[in-house]
């Protein structure tokens, strides 16, 4: 192959953007779903999943927990709240 056949790039400028998305927003979905499957009335649920599910949950509050107090001390830490580059 010769560098004549090297496919073509196109290179396009795509101005940043800012997403925001809390804890909830990310594990809140995760949480409600794996609830939801245990929860069923009437379904049989496997045991070991049942422990991973309850283990999971465990983890999200202790995180939850975690975040909560390192915003405490400094709320700007975890976030995107620093001033913007004066460059940009």
């Amino acid at each position: 192959m010769s560098t004549s056949d090297a496919p073509q790039r196109i290179h396009i400028d795509i101005p940043p953007n800012e997403v925001t998305l809390t804890f909830d927003d990310i594990f809140g979905p995760l949480l409600q779903t794996t609830r939801q499957g245990i929860g069923q009335p009437g379904a049989a649920v496997n045991p070991e999943l049942a422990q991973h599910v309850q283990t999971l949950s465990s983890l999200i509050t202790q995180l939850r927990d975690v975040i909560e107090k390192i915003n405490q001390i400094d709320p700007t830490f975890l976030g995107s709240n620093q001033a913007p580059n004066a460059s940009a």
